[in-house]
């Protein structure tokens, strides 16, 4: 039975992108930030990636956007099938995504991201996603290893194509 407030699927569900599956940006920026503080709190490592999903804008285009639509969907799904249950993905932008991983290295951040960008490619043939890792710093704050995490992603996407 449901009650006039609707049922807590119905709830979970106006949280997450309808596409991607992640959570939306305003509800995905405040469990990153919850993250944020509960790192800081318990001196617990919180790596933040930053991921574009490259050539999407070409996709739609020369393919169309069912197209770059299936294959934002398609990222989504290697998002959180290579992250843990409790690792935060939020669709950030169009075709940019923000994942949050507790306690864990950032060595350990890039092997999970590279096997994420392998599976990727080999499920939708000639897709890639550019990914840019930052380790939460002392009294740091979101918007600032978001803003990081946002430069070392462009920076690999320069150095990988340069």
């Amino acid at each position: 039975m449901q009650d006039r407030h609707g049922s807590a699927d119905d709830l979970l569900n106006a949280y997450r992108d309808e596409l991607t599956g992640a959570l939306v940006r305003h509800a995905g920026h405040d469990q990153l930030a919850q993250a944020v503080s509960r790192a800081h709190r318990i001196g617990e490592p919180l790596v933040l990636a930053f991921i574009d999903v490259d050539h999407l804008k070409q996709r739609n285009d020369e393919q169309g956007h069912v197209v770059g639509d299936l294959l934002l969907r398609e990222v989504g799904s290697a998002l959180r099938h290579g992250l843990r249950s409790y690792d935060v993905v939020v669709r950030y932008g169009g075709d940019e995504f923000v994942c949050g991983l507790t306690d864990v290295s950032l060595a350990e951040t890039e092997r999970r991201f590279t096997s994420i960008s392998d599976a990727l490619a080999l499920d939708v043939p000639g897709a890639s996603v550019s990914v840019g890792l930052a380790a939460l710093q002392q009294q740091e704050d979101l918007a600032s290893v978001i803003d990081r995490a946002d430069h070392a992603m462009y920076e690999r996407r320069r150095t990988r194509r340069g």
